[in-house]
């Protein structure tokens, strides 16, 4: 997960293998704050309505493995 400008932030694979099917991002309190669909190993999504903090993205495969990380939005 990589925070380009203008709000946009990038998830992506490292592996062509499987896609992003979903990608949920969550509060520090567990609130879901944005859903959002996928289906490439790469994705870009303007997140420029968050605001500067720690949340948690889930990110959900083609595989139906899910993967949890921490990001700090910083712009």
């Amino acid at each position: 997960m990589v925070e380009l400008t203008n709000g946009n932030v990038e998830f992506k694979l490292n592996s062509n293998q499987n896609t992003i099917t979903n990608v949920e991002i969550l509060d520090m309190l567990g609130r879901r704050v944005y859903n959002l669909k996928g289906n490439s190993a790469s994705e870009v999504y303007n997140l420029s309505q968050l605001s500067k903090s720690a949340y948690i993205a889930k990110i959900t495969l083609s595989n139906g493995q899910v993967i949890s990380k921490k990001a700090i939005k910083q712009q």
